[in-house]
């Protein structure tokens, strides 16, 4: 019995050996012409157990998922081949041939030709017949054989194709160079020949050249636009035309045909969503495409692109960078050349939306004074004076100098002699001036009591205003004065109307801003219908809006990227800001802007293939496995033989019984 259980356990030792062994020797990792995509236009095959020979797929087609390989066709597409029609199956060309030919117009095989009608490829023709009166030929159409064509001057056997003239036809001139005539090959037939006549040009007359006078140099080569001659017999003849490409003249004697540049090397341009690199005059595709992870691709300027999550400024906007005109396009700024640097200009923000080269001024007057122009009240600002509509005259005033720094409109005419009148802080008197009265500035209110009040042609100058109703924003007032006459025997008023506004910037102690204005406004007397200019009411409002923070672009982050476009590889690094504002504190986070900066293009370094991490067993086993699987096995082997002849050989019978007998009693 232990002798069955040993032989037992000596064979389940030889199948657990065995199973180790088999373990030991099978570690591939891919089987060699196996394929797998990389990326959306990449394909890695299998070599020598691993998938290390990377192919670039066709940018249209790539690499199919579902296939694991590259596709050379669209699925479904199909055409002729020569004698073959092919569909795509799987991203590959099936074709089959076609006993018939393959019929171009419907790209599969035609079906059989027992009368010869049918006919391939499309467009060739045959000459069927000649004789004095011309000749005729045959042409396939759409895979048929459409005959009864004729032919003026016969149909030349040699090619199939009609002759092209009479060689008994005279030579003319094609044009003022080129001498052409008919040269007779067969019966009446024949085929046009040009001669260029070079220099010497062709006679009208004759048709034929005028003797030549040499124009160059046997040999020599030159670019006429973008064709390359030879000098032939001392005449210009054409070589070739290198269109689209350029001829370029390499010497004096020689020229060749040269791809015209299209864009200069390292370059970028956005294509859409796509980033467009310049590589040997040509723009090529930099995958991956911008919208594969969101995003959209900004031109940041004439040579560079990048991807970019999240607009940045609005499109059409203009701002100044420094003495560059900035451009938003795409969602980012892009500088607009030239920089006004360049012709000794600044560059200007007009308003939030636009920006301007301007030539450096010297300022003519301070910012924020008024002064008058005939009729027209104008504002310093920006150093120059600008107008300020609308002019005096639209409602039949005039234009007064208030003081060295404001301007106001004042009724025109006569005023009551020895009245006074407030022009903002200013006091006016009415005075006499030949037969009239005008009225003339007197004195400024002192600033113990800077505000002007009037009432029953008294001008009185106070120091704090009365409040009469709240103004708007956070702070706001406004002041009721009198004057300008007997406004006590008014019943009636025109409405309250603007006579003129200072606006200003007020600043905080914390770097905060508002914006405010004073607004003095007026309100005439109405008499029976009629308005009297010379009895009204004034007022004075100042409108402050809310305080608002200093705002800017505070650098946030950076991020360290790599782009790879083919064989090319460079790494880049992207800065992000963050609009922020103080003293609030208020950080707008959809609100960014982004700087990026990339290294040159460089050939990638192939990733070396991660080796596989193995235990000490499995290492042993791939490294040994052969030679200690050939030797357990041998051992193995031995022992279940030894254990198979002690359990069946017969035993030696020591009492000379035997085999089945049994011992007498």
């Amino acid at each position: 019995m232990n002798n069955r259980l040993f032989g037992t356990f000596g064979i389940f030792g030889l199948s657990i050996l065995s199973l180790l062994f088999l373990a030991g020797t099978a570690t591939a990792a891919c089987t060699d012409g196996d394929t797998i995509c990389v990326d959306e236009y990449k394909q890695a095959t299998c070599l020598n157990n691993e998938y290390s020979q990377v192919t670039v797929c066709n940018i249209v087609w790539g690499c199919d998922a579902s296939l694991q390989a590259c596709r050379y066709c669209s699925e479904g597409s199909t055409g002729c081949e020569g004698d073959y029609a092919w569909v795509c199956t799987n991203g590959i060309r099936e074709k089959t041939f076609c006993q018939f030919g393959c019929n171009p117009a419907t790209n599969a095989c035609y079906p059989s030709d027992p009368d010869g009608e049918i006919c391939t490829p499309e467009g060739i023709t045959e000459c069927t017949s000649n004789d004095n009166n011309g000749g005729y030929y045959k042409q396939c159409t759409s895979g048929t054989w459409q005959e009864g064509l004729y032919c003026p001057y016969n149909c030349d056997l040699s090619t199939n194709e009609c002759y092209e003239c009479d060689n008994s036809q005279a030579a003319f001139c094609s044009d003022a160079t080129t001498s052409t005539k008919c040269t007779g090959t067969f019966y009446k037939g024949g085929y046009y020949v040009d001669t260029p006549c070079g220099a010497a040009g062709c006679n009208p007359t004759t048709g034929l050249c005028n003797s030549p006078t040499a124009a160059c140099t046997d040999g020599e080569q030159q670019c006429n636009a973008t064709v390359r001659q030879l000098c032939s017999a001392g005449a210009w003849g054409d070589i070739v035309d290198c269109a689209p490409d350029t001829c370029v003249q390499v010497n004096a004697t020689s020229t060749i045909c040269q791809a015209t540049p299209t864009c200069t090397d390292g370059d970028m341009q956005c294509n859409a969503t796509m980033r467009q690199l310049c590589s040997g005059g040509a723009w090529t595709d930099v995958p991956p495409d911008c919208s594969a992870s969101g995003e959209i691709c900004v031109q940041v300027n004439a040579t560079s692109a990048i991807c970019q999550a999240t607009p940045t400024c609005t499109d059409g906007d203009m701002q100044c960078n420094a003495t560059m005109r900035q451009l938003c396009s795409g969602g980012a700024w892009t500088d607009v050349p030239p920089d006004c640097s360049a012709s000794g200009e600044i560059c200007v923000s007009i308003n939030a939306t636009s920006a301007v080269c301007q030539a450096v001024v010297t300022p003519v007057c301070t910012d924020g004074d008024m002064q008058c122009n005939a009729t027209m009240r104008q504002l310093c600002s920006g150093g120059a004076w600008t107008d300020v509509p609308p002019d005096c005259s639209a409602s039949g005033e005039i234009c007064v100098q208030a003081s060295p720094t404001s301007a106001v409109c004042i009724p025109l005419g006569g005023c009551p002699l020895g009245d006074e009148i407030c022009l903002s802080n200013d006091v006016w008197e009415c005075i006499a001036s030949g037969n009239s009265t005008v009225w003339a500035f007197d004195y400024t209110c002192p600033a113990s009591a800077p505000l002007c009040t009037e009432s029953a042609g008294v001008a009185t100058c106070i120091g704090i205003p009365i409040v009469i109703s709240g103004g708007s924003g956070q702070f706001g007032g406004v002041y009721d004065t009198s004057g300008g006459g007997s406004v006590s025997r008014c019943t009636q008023f025109t409405d309250w109307t603007a006579d003129s506004s200072i606006e200003y910037v007020q600043t905080g102690a914390d770097g905060s801003s508002r914006d405010c204005a004073n607004t003095t406004l007026v309100r005439y007397c109405r008499e029976g219908g009629k308005i009297n200019y010379y009895d009204y009411e004034k007022k004075y409002t100042v409108d402050c809006g809310e305080w608002s923070d200093k705002c800017d672009y505070v650098y946030t982050k950076t991020l360290q990227y790599d782009e790879s476009d083919g064989g090319l590889c460079r790494s880049c690094q992207k800065d992000i800001y963050t609009y922020a504002c103080q003293p609030s504190g208020k950080l707008y986070a959809d609100n960014v802007k982004e700087s990026a900066k990339c290294e040159e293009w460089a050939p990638c370094q192939m990733a070396a293939q991660e080796e596989q991490k193995r235990s000490g067993l499995d290492a042993l086993l791939e490294d040994y496995g052969l030679f200690l699987g050939l030797i357990l096995i041998l051992l193995i082997l031995a022992v279940a033989y030894t254990a198979y002849k002690m359990v069946d050989e017969e035993p030696e019978d020591p009492d000379g019984f035997g085999k089945g007998s049994e011992p007498g009693i």
